[in-house]
């Protein structure tokens, strides 16, 4: 599933750029320039800027100039930037891939950045209409750990790659959100990637909703042992003996995928084992 806006090859240079980090010292520079599978005189540019400078030349609307003055501006640590990069969340570009492109670098900034005044303005932008900025806006608030926009990062899950649904399942998990464990159970029971039903399952046992109790000895019982390992621990945290049943089957059987992950198969019958115990002393 194609993310709309957000595919071109500016993007992709522009997340590349974003990705590089950089010093202002000569010696570093020089370092970069030499190590770095990307280094342009942009980049050189931003990392030789004030701290004023780099602030207006995020404002650009330019991918790859915008790209590089945000980067420098996380790598400099700058959380006082975040009004101004929060100023710069609408630009006025025609093209609306180009848009795109500029307001995720921005929003990827201000979630690096960490600092909790950029909040309302990403608030607005996970409501934008272009799905990449959404989805942006989903991992720079999940970043500034700000439950109140978990209705609205969860509101995506239906138009985003399972891979990159991970860490958005699992800051849901830490959040402990009530409301998100219908989806999050979901996740766990139709999930196509074992890492993702067992992010999924450690979530369901940080939220603790009895209602996760029959997903979860869904997830004991998977192919996968790291899957089987966070339903285990998350049965363990829910502290339901109805549990002990199905715990002592599992600790019994073999994950048909254990050949592929002995460790993990060690770990999953460790947590089974300690799950018994829990249940047993409650």
């Amino acid at each position: 599933r194609r993310v709309p806006n957000l595919g071109s090859s500016v993007m992709i240079l522009a997340i590349a750029i974003l990705c590089v980090g950089g010093q202002r010292s000569n010696a570093d520079i020089e370092a970069r320039r030499h190590n770095a599978a990307y280094f342009s005189p942009t980049m050189e540019r931003m990392m030789r800027a004030t701290d004023k400078e780099l602030l207006g030349y995020a404002g650009s609307l330019q991918p790859e100039m915008r790209g590089a003055a945000v980067s420098e501006i996380v790598d400099r640590k700058l959380k006082s930037a975040a009004p101004v990069l929060a100023k710069q969340l609408d630009p006025a570009a025609k093209d609306r891939n180009i848009k795109g492109t500029l307001q995720a670098l921005t929003i990827s900034a201000l979630g690096r950045l960490r600092n909790p005044a950029a909040i309302p303005a990403l608030r607005k932008t996970l409501k934008d209409e272009i799905l990449g900025t959404r989805i942006a806006s989903a991992y720079a608030l999940a970043n500034l750990n700000d439950k109140a926009s978990a209705a609205g990062i969860r509101a995506l899950f239906p138009k985003m790659k399972e891979p990159m649904l991970i860490p958005l399942v699992r800051k849901l998990g830490e959040f402990k959100d009530k409301p998100s464990e219908p989806t999050i159970r979901n996740v766990l029971l139709h999930a196509h990637y074992n890492a993702l039903r067992a992010v999924a399952a450690e979530s369901l046992g940080q939220i603790r909703a009895p209602q996760s109790l029959n997903a979860l000895l869904v997830g004991l019982k998977d192919d996968y042992p790291d899957v089987r390992c966070a339903s285990a621990n998350a049965l363990a945290k829910l502290g339901d003996p109805r549990a002990v049943p199905a715990l002592k089957i599992a600790l019994a059987e073999t994950s048909p995928q254990s050949a592929n992950a002995p460790q993990k198969e060690r770990e999953s019958k460790a947590a089974i084992e300690e799950a018994l115990k829990v249940l047993a002393a409650g």
